[in-house]
């Protein structure tokens, strides 16, 4: 009851966000706090989360920089 309530406050696409964040946490605290391996099969499915993430966050877009010409105005940003 209590995790609708809050994704219904936080909405769904934050929601999500934290959820791919969640493993990789508490694999990173287990490793600090309790002493457990972080090996190459844990790095790569951290990082395998990570950029599910910022997929989730950019919707699968990045962000392309223009380069303006010597001499030549830039042209306008599009929002």
């Amino acid at each position: 009851m209590l995790y609708y309530r809050g994704i219904r406050d936080v909405g769904p696409a934050s929601a999500s966000i934290m959820m791919f964040l969640v493993p990789v946490v508490g694999t990173t605290c287990s490793a600090l706090f309790l002493g457990e391996s972080f090996g190459t099969v844990q790095a790569v499915g951290a990082a395998v989360l990570l950029v599910g993430a910022v997929l989730a966050v950019t919707q699968g877009r990045l962000p392309v920089r223009q380069r303006a010409v010597v001499g030549e105005p830039a042209a306008p940003r599009r929002s």
